[in-house]
Formats: C-alpha cells, structure tokens, sequence
C-alpha cells in the first residue's frame, strides 16, 4: 500500500461554533483523533485509504478546536463522501 501526500478534509462550522468534519471522498478511515484531542489547522485528522493509497486528512485553515464527538467506530471505518 502506497502513501501519498495530504488531503485536505471538509469542514463545516455548526451554528454553536463547533466544526464538523467530513471525508472529502470515498474510502477507508483510520487514525481518528481520541476524544479531548485539540487540532488546528493543518493537523491530521486520521487518514483515508482508497485503491490501496493511503492520504493524511488535513484539516483545512479555518477549522480546529478539540475534539469532543467521535462517530468512527472502530479501528477502519468505511465512509462515503461528506459522511462526517
């Protein structure tokens, strides 16, 4: 399995300010962040695995704080695109 460079992750801000982050395309994550975990900008946010490439997901400028919900469950989750 190959390893390229980052990939930049979908973002969203909720109306109470916290950030939403979503697959930017199909695959398998991994690496997710634990719970209490603080990013920002630039930070890797797990990585996504497709047609055996594996990408670093970065999170985008305008996003970061600490990550309070987790919807990963497990050590490889199959995602769609935008599935957060």
């Amino acid at each position: 399995m190959s390893t390229t460079g980052g990939l930049e992750a979908l973002a969203e801000q909720r109306g109470d300010g916290a950030w939403v982050i979503r697959a930017p395309r199909v695959g398998i994550y991994r690496g997710c962040p634990r719970l209490g975990a603080r990013r920002g900008a630039g930070d890797s946010a797990g990585t996504l695995c497709r047609l055996n490439r594996t990408e670093t997901l970065i999170l985008p400028a305008r996003a970061g704080g600490q990550v309070s919900e987790i919807e990963a469950e497990g050590p490889r989750v199959p995602v769609e695109y935008g599935q957060t």
